[in-house]
């Protein structure tokens, strides 16, 4: 029975992530919450997109439980993944990769960026323009 529910949960992050419109935001709005908990507002600011986008794909993937809101639905409530998701993370990490392979790269893109401008700033400081 427990294998039935984790096979039907892998086949609806499936289709919720890769098989409809919208699942490449989908997983970028998981990989924001894996990192850690936001609201609708602080999730529109970091993505750069429209709010009501946002609570959108919030409202899809809250009814295919991949998250969960801190309690009350009103302004500011927080999300997080929920223990479903976090135990079909092999499974997420797939969907990422195929759907959004940006999302795999992001963290290291950031420490080469950030290793890139510490010695642009050295350059600098050094009279290296």
């Amino acid at each position: 029975m427990v294998r039935d529910l984790s096979d039907a949960f892998r086949r609806v992050m499936w289709y919720v992530l890769a098989g409809t419109r919208g699942g490449a935001t989908r997983v970028r709005i998981i990989a924001l919450l894996k990192e850690r908990p936001y609201n609708v507002n602080q999730l529109s600011s970091a993505m750069h997109m429209d709010y009501k986008t946002i609570q959108h794909h919030i409202k899809l993937l809250e009814e295919n439980r991949l998250i969960y809101s801190s309690g009350e639905k009103k302004y500011g409530a927080v999300y997080f993944t929920t223990q479903l998701l976090e135990q079909n993370a092999e499974t997420f990490s797939e969907i990422a990769r195929k759907v959004n392979p940006e999302i795999q790269v992001s963290a290291q893109k950031k420490a080469e960026g950030g290793a890139e401008e510490k010695g642009a700033k050295q350059l600098k400081g050094k009279g290296g323009n």
